[in-house]
């Protein structure tokens, strides 16, 4: 199964200031959990970031100021290019489900190794160097 088609739709990204920080202020101000893993779902321990389910969220802005590192981005649009690897991540990432789950991991661990400029950066000033 292929999301790519689900990116025009995709309100909100998170990006790579979440990875290994996977602040949950972002999921405690959502008011329809669309931000996975949860603390409470088994893929949270093993997962690198938190993603955004684009078909759940509703586009209310609630976890942008909630994020401590300026992870998340309003829409694909405004998104980086150098972030254009995790906009798919979200789209394809599902809770519970195993191989989106490996598909989501994959592309941040090509992230990471693309970009360890970016990664060498502290996650709360990371945001910043997006625009650079």
């Amino acid at each position: 199964m292929h999301f790519l088609c689900k990116l025009n739709e995709m309100a909100f990204v998170i990006t790579d200031p979440c990875i290994a920080t996977k602040d949950t202020a972002c999921v405690d101000v959502c008011p329809v959990d669309c931000i996975h893993p949860r603390k409470d779902e088994p893929e949270f321990e093993q997962a690198t970031m938190l993603y955004i389910h684009p078909e759940e969220c509703i586009d209310c802005g609630a976890c942008v100021p909630a994020c401590h590192v300026a992870a998340i981005y309003d829409a694909p649009d405004t998104t980086p290019k150098s972030q254009a690897s995790l906009i798919e991540a979200n789209a394809i990432f599902r809770s519970g489900d195993a191989d989106a789950f490996a598909r989501a991991e994959a592309l941040v661990r090509a992230h990471e190794s693309a970009h360890p400029e970016l990664m060498a950066i502290p996650a709360p000033d990371r945001a910043a160097a997006h625009a650079k």
